[in-house]
C-alpha cells in the first residue's frame, strides 16, 4: 500500500508526494555581488560591479525574466543564460562577453553547495514519499547541482526541458503526472512566494513557504499549510499507510 504523511499541522489531510523548489531551498544560490566583484574587471575594467549588480537585482523586482499572460501559459522564450546575457548587456557589457559571463555564472549556479541538512531532510523523506525537484532553470546546471550535492530523488524537472516556469500551472501539473500524484495529495516547499507558493496554491498544491530570511514577510491573503525556516524541519514526520 502507498505510504502518506499525516501530521497535525495539515489536519485531515495526507500528502502523497513532497516537491522542492532547488535554489535558496535546498542548496544555496550563489551571490551575484561577489561574482560580479571577482569576474566582471576580468572582461571590463570600465564597468562598476556595484552598478551592474543594482540594475541586476532591479530588473529581477520590477520586472518579469519573461513575459506573462493572465490566461495563458508561462512560456519560456529564452534559456536563463540568455536572460542572463541580455541583463549583461543592458548594463553596458559588450554582447560577446556578456555571453562568457553568462556561461560563467551558469557554471557558478551549478556548484551551489546544498544547506546544511538537506539531503539528509530529502532522504528522510525520500524513505516513505515520492520526492521530486522542480526548478527554474536550464536543464544542465539544475541537474549538476542536484547529483553533485547527492540528492537522490524521484524525478528532477528544469523549467527548460519542461518548456514552462513557474508560477505557470503546466509545469505544476507535469510534475504531478511524473509523480502519478494528484496535486491535492502534494506538499511543495519553497522559498519564493510568486513563483513557488502562488503557483503551489494555484494547482491546488499545500504550499510550504522556506522562509528565506528571518525578516521575511508573508505577503498573500491566504496562509500557507506551513511556514519554516529549514528544511530540515520537515524530518521525521509521521507517517501513515493510506488505505
Amino acid at each position: 500500500m502507498p505510504t502518506s504523511i499525516l501530521h497535525p499541522i495539515f489536519n485531515s489531510f495526507t500528502i502523497a508526494a513532497v516537491v522542492f523548489d532547488l535554489h535558496d531551498t535546498l542548496v544555496c544560490y550563489p551571490n551575484i555581488d561577489s561574482f560580479l566583484y571577482t569576474e566582471l574587471p576580468k572582461l571590463c575594467r570600465k564597468l562598476n560591479p556595484k552598478t551592474m549588480a543594482e540594475t541586476w537585482r532591479k530588473r529581477i523586482a520590477h520586472e518579469p525574466l519573461w513575459p506573462i499572460h493572465e490566461e495563458k501559459e508561462l512560456i519560456i522564450p529564452l534559456s536563463y543564460r540568455e536572460i542572463w546575457a541580455k541583463r549583461f548587456i543592458e548594463g553596458g557589457l559588450p554582447q560577446k562577453k556578456s555571453r562568457l559571463l553568462a556561461e560563467t555564472w551558469a557554471t557558478e549556479v551549478s556548484k551551489a553547495p546544498a544547506f546544511n541538512g538537506a539531503v539528509e531532510t530529502v532522504q528522510d523523506i525520500g524513505r516513505t514519499l515520492p520526492v521530486a525537484i522542480l526548478s527554474n532553470g536550464d536543464t544542465d546546471y539544475v541537474h549538476t547541482a542536484v547529483d553533485a550535492n547527492g540528492f537522490n530523488v524521484h524525478k528532477v524537472i528544469a523549467s527548460q526541458e519542461a518548456g514552462a516556469a513557474k508560477p505557470a500551472g503546466s509545469i505544476f501539473k507535469l510534475v504531478a503526472r511524473e509523480l502519478d500524484t494528484d496535486p491535492s495529495a502534494i506538499l511543495f516547499v519553497g522559498d519564493s512566494i510568486r513563483h513557488d507558493m502562488d503557483g503551489a496554491y494555484s494547482a491546488g498544491m499545500h504550499p510550504v513557504w522556506k522562509r528565506p530570511q528571518l525578516t521575511a514577510e508573508w505577503e498573500r491573503n491566504w496562509t500557507p499549510t506551513l511556514i519554516i525556516s529549514s528544511v530540515t524541519e520537515l524530518i521525521g514526520l509521521p507517517t501513515q499507510n493510506s488505505p
